[in-house]
C-alpha cells in the first residue's frame, strides 16, 4: 500500500510539473508572439481622423493616405518580400492562393513543433486570406454607403467625393496594416527560431480577431461620419 502511495504521489508531482512547464512555455510565447499594439494604434488614429473627413468637399488636401510616394514605398516592401523572401523560403513556396481550408490542411501536414520557413508560410497565407476579407469588407462598406446616400438625398456628385476620400484611405490602411504585419512576423521569428504548431496557431488568431476589430472599427467610424453629413445637409 505504502508503494501505491507514493506511485500516486509520484505521477501528481510529474503533472504538476508538466502543467507549470505548459503554462511557463506559453507565457514566453506571448510575449514573444504579440500582435496588439500595432493595428489598435492605428485604430485610434483612425477614429480621430476620420471625424476630420465630414468636410470631405472642401478640404481634400488633409485627406489620409493621399500620399502616393509614401504608399508606393509600403507596396515595394512587398514586392520585395515576394521576390526574395526570409527564411529560405523561395518563390514557389509563396505563389499559390489558398482558401481557410486549404491553408488549414498545411498546417495540419507540417510537425508538431514549427520552425522558421514554416511560421512564414503560413503567416504569408494567412495574411493573404486577411486582405481578402478586408478588400471584401471595403466593397460592401462602399455599396452600404451609397445606398445610404442616395436614400438620403446626398448629391451624386458630394457621394462621389466622399467614396473616393474612403477607398484612398481604406487602401492607405490596408498597406499600413501589411507592413505592420510582416514588420511584426519577422521580428518574432528571428527572436525564436521554432514555436509549437499550437501556440503558433493561437498567435494566428489573435492576428485574425485583431484585423476583424480593426475592419469593424472602419465600417462604424466611415458609416457615423456619413450619417454625420447627412444631419448637416
Amino acid at each position: 500500500m505504502r508503494k501505491k502511495k507514493n506511485f500516486g504521489k509520484l505521477n501528481l508531482t510529474r503533472i504538476v510539473d508538466c502543467l507549470l512547464i505548459v503554462l511557463l512555455y506559453m507565457l514566453l510565447f506571448n510575449n514573444v508572439f504579440s500582435f496588439k499594439v500595432n493595428i489598435s494604434s492605428e485604430l485610434q488614429k483612425c477614429s480621430i481622423r476620420t471625424r476630420l473627413l465630414t468636410e470631405f468637399s472642401t478640404n481634400e488636401n488633409s485627406i489620409p493616405g493621399q500620399n502616393t510616394l509614401e504608399t508606393n514605398k509600403i507596396n515595394n516592401i512587398f514586392i520585395q518580400k515576394k521576390s526574395d523572401p526570409p527564411f529560405g523560403c523561395t518563390e514557389t513556396d509563396l505563389d499559390k492562393t489558398l482558401t481557410k481550408n486549404e491553408l488549414d490542411d498545411l498546417i495540419i501536414s507540417y510537425n508538431s513543433q514549427l520552425n522558421e520557413k514554416e511560421m512564414y508560410i503560413i503567416f504569408y497565407y494567412h495574411n493573404q486570406l486577411m486582405n481578402e476579407s478586408y478588400k471584401e469588407m471595403a466593397k460592401n462598406l462602399k455599396d452600404k454607403l451609397e445606398k445610404l446616400g442616395l436614400e438620403n438625398d446626398i448629391s451624386q456628385n458630394d457621394l462621389n467625393k466622399y467614396m473616393e476620400t474612403m477607398e484612398k484611405y481604406l487602401n492607405s490602411t490596408l498597406a499600413k496594416w501589411n507592413e505592420l504585419s510582416y514588420k511584426n512576423i519577422v521580428s518574432k521569428i528571428q527572436n525564436r527560431k521554432e514555436a509549437p504548431k499550437a501556440f503558433y496557431k493561437i498567435y494566428l488568431y489573435n492576428c485574425r480577431m485583431n484585423w476583424k476589430k480593426g475592419m469593424t472599427k472602419l465600417q462604424e467610424s466611415w458609416t457615423e461620419n456619413l450619417m454625420t453629413v447627412i444631419q448637416m445637409k
